[in-house]
């Protein structure tokens, strides 16, 4: 799974594993270098995430407190994909 850069004042990267159901954001400024992991977001709601006019609002707002997450450490960030908001 691969981690992107996005266009947010608040989120750095996002990616999705279709095959676990996972999204996975990483937020900036985080001291701690870890990634929020949001188990059983389907593909089309990680895809509406993608494509919202705000990512942050989406996601508090459809994805924190009905999904569980954990945090991990991060992946490799694919530096060239910044400013794309796809999953």
């Amino acid at each position: 799974m691969e981690m992107k850069k996005v266009k947010s004042s608040n989120i750095d990267s996002v990616g999705y594993d279709a095959d676990k159901k996972e999204l996975h954001v990483a937020f900036k400024g985080s001291s701690n270098k870890k990634v929020y992991v949001y188990k059983g977001v389907e593909a089309d709601k990680a895809k509406r995430f993608a494509e919202s006019e705000s990512l942050g609002k989406f996601l508090g707002k459809e994805i924190k407190g009905k999904h569980e997450f954990e945090m991990r450490k991060p992946p490799e960030i694919d530096e060239k994909q910044e400013n794309k908001q796809t999953c």
